[in-house]
């Protein structure tokens, strides 16, 4: 029984020693096809507008407002300051006429009390010498002078240079900036708004050198805000085929600053109007790279990268001379996929690649784990083979192979390069088919 399972184990490992493979790497760009591709149309036009300019004036209106309204209020505050200020100094000169008369009247009463009080004897009378009663000096009220109450001026929205957002984010891959005939692209920035702001707190605990616990504090500052992006898409005959808010861009984002030591310092940055220009900026590019994007996905041809995987087989008593002429031929076929112009070429070396995986699958034997086309070999076959036959727009081949390989179980890694296929394939299949419609 020993020997038995000894040479059993033997033959195993024989086998798989036998067989090997060395998987190439194959690193390509392709044409991705329009989702929403318009007949006829090669060319497009944009406009960049701005929808917020009026925000502006609005803000600046009501800050005029507001600045003339403390100046108005400041004038008419000197104005009764000088009033006051004038009756202050007549009440303090009637005071300071009572003053002397009553201090000349309580002079005069000592001074005949002293006489009174001298006649009798004086200090050797039994007499209580007279005191002179005091009149308290009168002060001049105080009139405290108006000071002019400062507006704040609001943060204005950036009037960006429309020409530059243009030439920098709205260019469809593969069409061309004419007007003639072309996709009128308008594009209209509705201005940054800004959300919630906050300071928040983030404590964290570590060990000290004595071994203690101890908690540390730092602060940093939150703040949301949102720059909507209106596109619309017309067609040269005025059909309106696109007119919605960009994804992404009408809801709020959150920015979080640098962290501070104080509480303070962090209030002291997001109230900052350079923070909030700084936020603003970000924003927008982030947005217009999303409108770009966009664009380029319903009504572009971008060129994509794209890595897959070409597995040569070898054998000590078996030849796979068909996997180096298919190899050879995705090394002629696959490269051309950047270029719609040599699509007959892609189609004549991509014909020969699935050809020569299919003759080797037409000897496919799962269960056989000698067979030349064993499981392992059969399950990356037909990946390739279903990567093939997306290239050669054959979906349900390529559909057909992929349910294949999933009932032979692919390992780890392939089931990574599945996904990415299953996920290309449903957006070719779904591109490719609008276009023919389109066409």
């Amino acid at each position: 029984m020993k020997i038995t399972l000894l040479l059993l184990s033997a033959c195993v490992s024989f086998n798989c020693f036998a067989q090997r493979f060395e998987t190439k790497e194959i690193n390509y760009r392709y044409v991705q096809f329009p989702l929403m591709p318009v007949k006829g149309v090669d060319n497009y036009n944009s406009t960049v507008l701005l929808d917020y300019e009026h925000k502006n004036q609005a803000l600046r209106t009501a800050y005029d407002q507001e600045v003339a309204m403390h100046e108005a209020n400041y004038q008419q505050a000197m104005q009764n300051y000088q009033m006051e200020l004038n009756a202050a100094e007549n009440e303090y000169k009637a005071a300071a006429v009572k003053y002397l008369e009553e201090e000349a009247k309580f002079e005069a009463i000592y001074q005949q009390a002293m006489r009174v009080y001298n006649r009798a004897g004086g200090a050797n009378s039994n007499l209580v010498p007279p005191t002179k009663l005091q009149v308290v000096k009168p002060v001049k009220r105080q009139v405290m002078i108006p000071s002019k109450m400062q507006a704040t001026e609001p943060y204005y929205l950036k009037v960006y240079d429309t020409e530059k957002i243009k030439n920098n984010h709205i260019n469809v891959a593969g069409l061309k900036a004419v007007n003639e005939n072309a996709l009128q692209i308008i594009v209209t920035l509705k201005g940054f708004e800004k959300g919630n702001a906050q300071v928040k707190g983030k404590t964290t605990k570590s060990k000290n050198s004595n071994g203690e616990t101890v908690s540390t504090t730092v602060y940093y500052g939150s703040v949301q805000g949102k720059h909507a992006v209106h596109i619309q898409v017309i067609t040269p005959t005025g059909e309106m085929i696109m007119d919605e808010i960009a994804v992404g861009s009408g809801g709020f984002s959150t920015k979080n600053t640098k962290q501070f030591k104080t509480r303070q310092e962090a209030q002291n940055l997001i109230n900052q109007s350079s923070f909030l220009r700084a936020y603003e900026d970000e924003l927008m590019r982030k947005n217009m790279q999303k409108v770009g994007n966009m664009l380029d996905n319903r009504f572009g041809y971008p060129i994509k990268s794209r890595k897959a995987y070409v597995r040569l087989f070898y054998h000590k008593k078996m030849s796979y001379p068909e996997y180096q002429i298919a190899y050879e031929n995705v090394l002629l076929a696959y490269p051309k996929l950047n270029d719609l112009g040599q699509r007959a070429e892609v189609l004549q070396y991509a014909s020969k690649v699935i050809e020569s995986w299919e003759n080797a699958m037409r000897e496919s034997a799962p269960d056989d784990k000698k067979a030349r086309i064993n499981k392992k070999v059969s399950r990356f076959t037909c990946l390739m083979l279903a990567e093939a036959h997306m290239w050669s727009d054959n979906f349900a081949k390529a559909e057909e192979y992929i349910a294949k390989m999933k009932v032979l179980k692919p390992l780890v890694n392939e089931r990574k390069w599945l996904g990415s296929l299953e996920r290309l394939l449903a957006s070719r299949k779904k591109r490719i088919t609008a276009y023919n419609q389109a066409n």
